[in-house]
């Protein structure tokens, strides 16, 4: 259980880095949206302000 909350919340943690790292590759928020399982509207409500990750912009 413990593990699987780690992951979880690695994950979280990452998700905005990563959706900010799509949108520069040119995904649309609606493909973005449809990879989440989520609305456009509410995909660009939560992440339009996100960053890439960090790991991205070191290499």
């Amino acid at each position: 259980m413990h593990l699987v909350a780690s992951l979880l919340a690695e994950a979280c943690s990452r998700l905005p880095g990563a959706v900010a790292e799509a949108r520069a590759e040119g995904l649309s928020w609606a493909e973005v949206a449809d990879l989440l399982g989520v609305t456009r509207a509410s995909a660009w409500q939560r992440y339009a302000g996100a960053r890439p990750n960090a790991s991205a912009e070191e290499g």
